[in-house]
């Protein structure tokens, strides 16, 4: 293992029938509920032909999960992680045959929509966390970075094909196939898990106040000389650069007179340095040099977005973009993968519901924020604003870091 280098490092994990099959199971599921997201926004389009309601079904399907992810740690922490998964898949799945079978029956109406996608947001809350936190007891922990790596890697290979199969199923099947669908990708991992071989098993402890069990994961994280620092950062990339997404059709529109395909193109490109991120984090980052690569991704992430509203033409904004989308996956894969590494699995699980919270909570208020800055300026304004501040961010850390150093 340690002779290897680059994307054969992922080549171990094919040859281990427990990583294998989950994240065959995950892909599926994945794309799967990236397949319903589209359904749910054309069933919202179809039932009120209203722009706000497409807004807020989209809302009202992401922001409830915000606040479960922020408290689904201290359930993690105290019971058995496979558990909660499997109960977390069956209960989405039975949400997605439940819109499936109201759709099909036309008895849908907006109010049931909302509910339903507000009862997945709030699951779904609970599951992310809890899927990261198990991935520790999937492999040997020389082999943590490839497997977060490879997580990475079929999260954005699901949030690709979803959507993709979505336009062959909705066709063909309606909105109903969809969610059928969707609601049945869920089977195929739950007897993944149920079954698995775990290399180590969590052990459950014993019952404490929820909310105090809250405020301790909060004091041993931003205690900790190591895991604070970088949470900080990491939610500082998603509220100050990794809006970027949002503003695009402005620029391939009206700076660039790209249109459409201009579009494709610059979310192709971003999309490709996500994907380089994460098999070069998975190749040849190992876990002791994980923290200088998040400092330095941290910078490249600011000089991109600078650099994309700096350029003049298309093509050297697609190159910033990729390097925007490498830097960003560094990120994200990174402290993922510092996060695992420093803490004790009797924190595990409320450590990464932070991580989830800090992730699913900056880069929305990051759009927000970026979308009013660019409507009432130029859309330029929030990638210099944003860069400027994450590169102040960057020399902040390296003098923070010096000083912990220090007092220890």
């Amino acid at each position: 293992m340690s002779d290897q280098k680059g994307f054969w490092r992922f080549t171990v994990l094919f040859r281990q029938p427990v990583l294998r099959a989950y994240f065959s199971g995950q892909l599926l599921s994945l794309t799967g509920t990236w397949m319903q997201r589209v359904a749910e926004s054309w069933l919202a389009w179809e039932l009120t032909h209203s722009a706000w309601m497409l807004g807020l079904v989209s809302f009202c399907g992401l922001f409830p999960g915000i606040f479960t992810n922020f408290l689904a740690g201290a359930l993690l922490d105290r019971f058995n992680r496979r558990l909660i998964i499997l109960t977390t898949q069956w209960l989405l799945s039975i949400q997605a045959l439940n819109l499936a079978f109201l759709t099909w029956q036309d008895l849908i109406t907006v109010p049931l929509l909302i509910m339903l996608t507000i009862t997945q947001a709030v699951i779904s809350g609970v599951d992310m966390p809890a899927r990261q936190s198990f991935l520790v007891y999937l492999t040997n922990r020389e082999y943590l970075p490839q497997t977060i790596a490879m997580n990475s890697v079929t999260v954005n290979i699901g949030r690709i094909a979803g959507p993709a199969l979505s336009a062959v199923v909705i066709p063909w099947w309606g909105l109903e196939g969809a969610f059928l669908l969707n609601g049945l990708s869920f089977i195929f991992l739950i007897v993944v898990i149920h079954r698995l071989n775990l290399l180590s098993e969590q052990q459950e402890k014993e019952p404490t106040s929820f909310f105090k069990s809250i405020r301790e994961g909060l004091v041993y994280v931003f205690r900790h000389p190591v895991m604070g620092p970088y949470l900080v950062l990491f939610g500082a990339c998603n509220f100050l650069a990794m809006y970027y997404a949002s503003l695009l059709p402005v620029f391939s529109d009206e700076k660039f007179g790209a249109g459409s395909h201009g579009l494709s193109i610059m979310l192709v490109s971003a999309g490709a340095g996500a994907l380089a991120g994460a098999v070069f984090i998975g190749g040849w980052v190992s876990s002791d040099r994980v923290a200088t690569v998040l400092r330095w991704s941290s910078l490249v992430l600011a000089l991109s977005v600078i650099g994309m509203a700096a350029a003049p033409l298309l093509h050297l904004a697609v190159i910033a973009l990729f390097a925007g989308g490498f830097s960003m996956m560094l990120q994200i894969s990174g402290t993922n993968m510092l996060l695992q590494n420093q803490t004790t699995d009797e924190y595990r699980g409320r450590v990464m519901s932070l991580y989830t919270f800090t992730f699913t909570l900056g880069t929305p208020l990051g759009n927000l924020w970026a979308g009013a800055l660019a409507e009432a300026a130029f859309p330029e304004l929030p990638f210099y604003t944003g860069g400027v501040l994450l590169i102040i961010v960057f020399f902040h850390l390296k003098s923070a870091l010096k000083r912990r150093t220090h007092h220890a």
